[in-house]
């Protein structure tokens, strides 16, 4: 089975900030993210994945250990799992994809979906 999703008319359609809309398969998990300027997301570390951050609208600094990156439509950042991170948003409106492999379910036994996520196909 195969899935079509139109992001840019979910972002469009939506003008909330934080996750917008998201979708599972048994192996993959993609989500799309909105912030306004000055918003993101806190200063974390994932060991558990690589993730790869698509910008579909606006501008984004992504504070990397020894680097900061700065990201605009159209642009890709593979962050490799262990990388501490900031996110924040430089533009009035900030959209990105991020796409990593699944991750385990922490807590959710015998449960298909979470929090309004996609039923794993």
């Amino acid at each position: 089975m195969t899935d079509f999703i139109d992001l840019a008319r979910q972002a469009g359609e939506n003008h909330a900030q934080g996750a917008l809309w998201g979708i599972e398969s048994h192996d993959l998990d993609c989500t799309l993210v909105a912030w306004t300027k000055g918003k993101g997301v806190a200063k974390h570390t994932n060991d558990e994945v690589d993730v790869v951050m698509i910008v579909m609208e606006g501008r984004a600094l992504v504070e990397l250990p020894g680097k900061d990156q700065q990201l605009m439509q159209g642009q890709l950042l593979l962050i490799r799992k262990g990388t501490s991170r900031r996110i924040e948003a430089l533009s009035d409106r900030l959209v990105y994809v991020n796409v990593h492999k699944r991750r385990k379910l922490m807590g959710l036994k015998d449960r298909g979906d979470y929090e309004g996520r996609s039923e794993p196909r």
